[in-house]
């Protein structure tokens, strides 16, 4: 596919930013990516099946739409939909954060912003360390073989944020998420049934997908760069920041649509109202003029924290702190135990448009 892509004119490159099958070839994807960047870098997409859009693929002219919500929304649809499914997309009858914009989405992010904040996380420390704990244990309960996409990364962010039926924790709140939630209120009203609903499900896609997309992501981007993954090992303390260098390498939200409102000039682009935008975060945080030696893995990146897979601004991720905790907890302990760590096998990956990463990764190793 890598060739494929080098020789096709950067206007025709725009279906990779809706073929899931696309995504499932990293090393391709990028390499086209970063044609279109060079050359391209809001490139008008005509795709069959799609309504046309502006891939927008730099940090700045990334940054520089999320910087102004007001102009570029959320709604009708915050993903890439084909055309037949835009009027479901548009009149969904669960509606997440993402799908929401202005005081709307200000009242029910406010409903679990004070959770997710990092003084309200701290009290989660303990359990997530046991946690990770935990998931290194069942490791080493497997024999020194196992798929580590499916047999960690899939469950240790699953059960940081386990949480139990609405019901349960209306009649007993424990102080969990769930419970936040469960008997949250808008203009002194209960949330209804639906909307409570909808944020289970951004719980579920952006608190768990996301991170363990990172995790899987993470240790292939590692073993990749075996000098990378012996600096961890030599100093722990190097997983604080490099949490959010394999956060920018593995960038597992890959896009957000925006819809334009009213007039508005970015990147030397007029876009127009209806115009529709699709932020592609994955090629943002490839941005050479940002990050230098984009495609190699740095765990001393001083710049890492300036990705962009949480977004920026208004929509500015929730759980972006709370991924980092994790991320940190669970290869501070594998890392910390693993005389050996190794592929054993081909890797796979999920192919998906939106949220994606590794499928399996078949490793072998020695456990402490």
């Amino acid at each position: 596919m890598l060739d494929a892509m080098s020789t096709i004119a950067v206007e025709n490159l725009g279906a990779i930013f809706v073929d899931p099958a696309a995504y499932a070839d990293p090393v391709a994807w990028h390499a086209a990516a970063q044609r279109i960047r060079e050359e391209s870098p809001i490139l008008k997409v005509h795709v069959e099946g799609y309504p046309d859009f502006w891939a927008i693929t730099t940090h700045a002219d990334v940054m520089e739409v999320e910087r102004n919500p007001e102009v570029f929304t959320n709604a009708p649809y915050p993903t890439v939909t084909p055309s037949s499914h835009v009027d479901a997309a548009t009149n969904v009858p669960v509606k997440t954060l993402i799908q929401m914009d202005g005081d709307q989405h200000k009242a029910h992010r406010n409903i679990v912003n004070e959770w997710f904040k990092p003084a309200s996380l701290k009290t989660l420390q303990e359990r997530i360390d046991t946690l990770a704990t935990g998931s290194v244990d069942r490791m080493a309960d497997l024999g020194g073989r196992c798929d580590f996409a499916n047999d960690v990364a899939v469950y240790f962010p699953l059960h940081v944020i386990l949480t139990a039926l609405t019901g349960d924790r209306r009649a007993h709140p424990t102080g969990d998420l769930a419970s936040v939630i469960a008997n949250a209120e808008i203009d002194g009203r209960p949330l209804p049934d639906m909307d409570t609903l909808g944020h289970y499900v951004i719980i579920a896609t952006a608190g768990h997908d996301t991170t363990s997309s990172v995790i899987g992501g993470g240790l292939l981007a590692l073993l990749d760069h075996p000098d990378q993954l012996a600096l961890l090992q030599a100093d722990p303390t190097l997983i604080h920041s490099a949490a959010d260098e394999l956060i920018r390498y593995v960038s597992p939200v890959k896009h957000f649509m925006r819809t334009c409102q009213e007039p508005f000039t970015v990147g030397g682009v007029a876009f127009q109202p209806e115009d529709h935008l699709l932020l592609s975060f994955a090629s943002a945080n490839r941005d050479e003029t940002v990050f230098s030696d984009a495609s190699r893995l740095d765990v001393r990146r001083e710049n890492a924290a300036s990705q962009l897979a949480f977004g920026f601004g208004r929509h500015f991720c929730l759980g972006a702190h709370l991924a980092r905790m994790e991320i940190r907890a669970i290869f501070r302990e594998l890392l910390g135990r693993a005389e050996r760590i190794q592929l054993d096998g081909e890797p796979t990956w999920i192919r998906a448009n939106f949220v994606q990463g590794p499928k399996s990764i078949p490793i072998s190793y020695q456990l402490r």
